[in-house]
């Protein structure tokens, strides 16, 4: 009788430990998998304008954020170029060539959704050969 209830216990044993083992090896449930964020959008705004009457810009280009230059055909002071990007990194680089009929200073702002980045103030002394190139690279 000893040896029946030893044999059971022997055999309970067995088959619960078994049942614990197995159930330790699965594969544990994750969860649904996250979902990729998408990269956040922003505003990109150039402002040129100038103090300087009549003065009439022959050429401007402004930099894409996608590594091509945009060019703006018929550009009147004061200027405002808006471009929706994705957040540009640290160390980007933005700039604006231009050029103009006469000697003048010209004032530009460089805005990341409406909140401005970098001011400067630069001078044409000699219309017939400079190009301005305001240009910024945001910290690291």
């Amino acid at each position: 009788m000893k040896t029946k209830t030893l044999l059971r216990t022997c055999i309970a044993t067995i088959a619960i430990g078994s049942v614990l083992f197995a159930s330790s090896c699965k594969k544990p449930n994750d969860g649904p998998k996250p979902t990729p964020k998408k990269p956040k959008v922003v505003e990109i705004a150039y402002k040129v304008s100038s103090d300087t009457k009549d003065l009439k810009l022959t050429s401007l280009i402004v930099a894409n954020t996608k590594g091509k230059d945009s060019v703006l055909n018929n550009p009147k002071l004061p200027l405002e170029a808006k471009m929706k990007a994705v957040q540009p990194k640290k160390g980007a680089e933005f700039y604006v060539k231009l050029k103009a009929d006469k000697p003048a200073k010209l004032n530009f702002e460089l805005m990341i959704d409406g909140k401005s980045v970098n001011k400067q103030t630069l001078e044409i002394k000699d219309a017939a050969k400079d190009e301005i190139k305001y240009n910024h690279k945001l910290a690291k």
